[in-house]
């Protein structure tokens, strides 16, 4: 993503494009991190004003997420999002994460890092086609996995991704899983979102709250939906759904 920032005021230049671009407060806190680090680079050491500037952007973002204020994406408009590739036979790389983000509610940047290893084609014990796929880094994949979800193999992205499985790269979507090729992926899924022709402006985020909110309507228990989202109780998880929470039914 491009930023044109001005030496003399850099926090102004820089909140003024990401209200621009419409950007949440958890990615405004990731590219200005980012920046003050090039900051560094060139002058040595960044001003004091920076880091606070970085502390408010943290806590702005801690108190978005709680508020439940990044929409939730409706399974509608995510149909319109995989539109123009479902209708021309043809997925693209990012088309199919934020497929396996939104049929699984994972986070994209997690899916972005699957390997080839990671996905297994076989079948149920009613023999119907299955996926097990299984991550093994991620935001927090560290700390409590590897986990691995299944799914259907007759959703219609399917074939799309065992292209991209056939492919010699050792990771799926990305050469060699760097931290600039995830970058460049959620960018790719940020513009996507924003080129909807909707009143409501989603962000990346939205992706994973719409595919649990999905799998909740779906019939998933509390615990199965768990095991989807990884939160530590059912109260974080209604706390991280937001305003999706109150159409989730029977839970």
């Amino acid at each position: 993503m491009l930023w044109l920032v001005d030496e003399d005021d850099p926090w102004a230049c820089f909140e003024q494009q990401a209200h621009a671009r419409h950007l949440c407060y958890a990615t405004r806190a990731t590219y200005w991190l980012a920046f003050i680090g090039l900051w560094k680079e060139r002058h040595k050491e960044a001003p004091h004003w920076m880091s606070a500037c970085s502390r408010l952007l943290e806590k702005k973002a801690r108190e978005e997420v709680g508020s439940g204020s990044t929409p939730t994406l409706t399974c509608e408009h995510f149909a319109q999002l995989m539109r123009p590739g479902l209708a021309g036979g043809h997925l693209t790389a990012t088309q199919v994460v934020m497929m396996l983000a939104f049929s699984l509610g994972q986070r994209p940047a997690d899916v972005a890092q699957l390997a080839k290893r990671d996905v297994v084609w076989g079948r149920n014990l009613c023999g119907d086609s299955t996926i097990i796929i299984t991550f093994r880094r991620g935001k927090v994949v560290p700390q409590i996995g590897p986990f691995s979800l299944p799914l259907p193999a007759t959703l219609p992205w399917v074939p799309a991704l065992k292209a991209i499985c056939e492919k010699s790269n050792n990771f799926l979507f990305s050469e060699n899983n760097e931290d600039n090729e995830r970058l460049a992926i959620t960018g790719q899924i940020r513009r996507a979102l924003l080129d909807l022709d909707t009143e409501v402006i989603y962000d990346v985020r939205s992706i994973r709250r719409g595919g649990l909110t999905r799998l909740a309507r779906a019939g998933l228990t509390m615990p199965q939906l768990l095991s989807f989202s990884r939160h530590k109780s059912e109260s974080m998880l209604l706390r991280y759904l937001g305003h999706g929470a109150e159409a989730l039914g029977p839970l």
